[in-house]
């Protein structure tokens, strides 16, 4: 055999084992953060069930007035909700939004808070966790449309009412997205704590984090499999573009020592944001632990009241 022979076929072996790679490392990365079976959030549900820490929300919950509630999301899928309302006479309601990996049981300590404060609440499942249908997480961009197929239940059946969007993690940057289409009226402010800025760079740190190979790699095969399955670019996820036609007011939040959802992001956010805003951070919180500072709720219906 040939000498140039012998180089084409080692080039054309060594071109297909790095292809394969690739792809390899593609697909793990697409199922470690769209597919639920393969979620890069270890033991979500498995923390949302009763505890000795989420004792009193799960009473509060039990003894509360409650109702099971399914829609059709836009592209077929049947989604579940939760309304609370134990506060028939009120026109306030809070829609809660639960981060990746979990249901939710997991913003239990929000609808109390907002309980407390007269509101009626909406928790949601976002699709493919808990009671809604879905095989795959969009990581924001799906979910956002459904937000807003959820503000309208909300505002068909309770046309007088005032609604606060909020949302965790993954379900900030859902609300996020959301804030910066156009809503109905009834929607007086939004509420984001802790959500990444954008899914491209989500997905690079993703990758770091748990490989240590640059993330930036792999988006574009990560991508292809986005697009091909799900139907979207992951460049659509971004809270810039957003926020920038945003006429919501708007908070942040986010932990300063938030090692999931990079602490950077809740500036980039609040930069981006052309509306009213209000930035709270919180020194020695983790990922959506920022809860448990005496300042959070204070703050929060401080900003909400403005708007009420």
């Amino acid at each position: 055999m040939k000498k140039t022979t012998k180089s084409i076929l080692a080039l054309s072996a060594f071109t297909a084992a790095a292809a394969t790679a690739y792809y390899g490392m593609s697909e793990l990365t697409y199922n470690a953060i769209f597919n639920k079976k393969n979620s890069i959030v270890k033991n979500g549900k498995e923390v949302d069930l009763i505890n000795e820490e989420n004792k009193d929300e799960y009473s509060w919950l039990n003894n509360s007035i409650v109702y099971d509630v399914f829609i059709k999301s836009l592209d077929g899928i049947r989604l579940h909700g939760l309304k609370v309302i134990n506060n028939p006479n009120s026109d306030k309601w809070v829609l809660l939004v639960h981060g990746y990996g979990h249901d939710h049981h997991s913003v239990l300590n929000q609808a109390k808070a907002f309980d407390e404060k007269g509101f009626n609440i909406l928790l949601i499942d976002n699709r493919s966790f808990g009671l809604s249908e879905g095989k795959s997480s969009t990581m924001g961009w799906q979910e956002h449309l459904d937000i807003l197929k959820w503000v309208d239940e909300i505002v068909e059946e309770y046309s007088d009412s005032k609604i606060v969007l909020f949302g965790i993690s993954m379900g900030a940057t859902a609300v996020m997205l959301a804030s910066g289409t156009p809503l109905p009226s009834n929607v007086v402010c939004s509420i984001e704590d802790c959500g990444y800025n954008n899914l491209k760079d989500m997905i690079k740190y993703i990758i770091k984090l748990n490989t240590k190979l640059p993330g930036s790699l792999f988006v574009c095969g990560v991508n292809t499999l986005v697009k091909t399955r799900l139907h979207y670019d992951v460049n659509e996820v971004d809270c810039n573009r957003s926020l920038a036609n945003s006429y919501i007011p708007m908070m942040f939040i986010h932990g300063e020592n938030d090692e999931f959802v990079p602490f950077d992001d809740v500036f980039e956010n609040y930069y981006s944001c052309d509306s009213e805003k209000e930035l709270f951070t919180v020194e020695d919180a983790d990922h959506a632990l920022s809860y448990k500072n005496e300042e959070y709720y204070p703050r929060i219906f401080k900003f909400i009241d403005r708007y009420l």
